[in-house]
């Protein structure tokens, strides 16, 4: 299912540092479309209302049961990452401008992700979810206006019995 969904850079970014975040089994599962668009609306409401919550989840998780059937096992994972840095930083030593310091927008974006998966980890609930193999996956982070990231992560457990 991964090939056939797009993810947008952030989404990219999350995945990314998720994979390589020690014992974050749930990253390593296949990315669903529905999956995926539930994780991007939890993403965007966040974002718009500049705070951190489990928002429209009933809505979202009756979507993921419409889609995998009322035997499912949705859980999700929502987290800021601060990362409000300006692009370029001065260094100044002696009164005078010694160095300029560019951040890119792909380094705020692995730091607001590595700040994420930190805060999951110091979660007991949050990580019990990411610590665990998943069926399915969908991953998403996005930039308030006022530069706060917001991160969800989907899960979905579908048994095969």
């Amino acid at each position: 299912m991964t090939d056939s969904v797009e993810l947008d850079e952030a989404a990219l970014v999350l995945l990314s540092v998720g994979r390589r975040f020690p014992g974050a089994q749930a990253m390593l599962a296949p990315v669903h479309a529905t999956v995926q668009k539930v994780a991007v609306e939890g993403a965007q409401l966040q974002a718009q209302k500049e705070q951190c919550g489990h928002f429209n989840l009933q809505a979202r998780f009756d979507e993921l049961w419409a889609e995998f059937g009322t035997s499912a096992s949705p859980a999700e994972c929502a987290a800021t990452g601060h990362i409000m840095l300006p692009r370029a930083a001065v260094i100044m030593l002696g009164g005078k401008r010694s160095a300029l310091w560019v951040k890119s927008e792909a380094e705020n974006m692995i730091s607001a992700a590595t700040e994420m998966f930190n805060s999951w980890r110091s979660s007991a609930g949050h990580w019990e979810i990411l610590s665990a193999p998943h069926t399915w996956l969908g991953a998403e982070m996005m930039q308030s206006a006022s530069g706060v990231w917001y991160g969800t992560i989907t899960v979905v457990d579908v048994s095969n019995g």
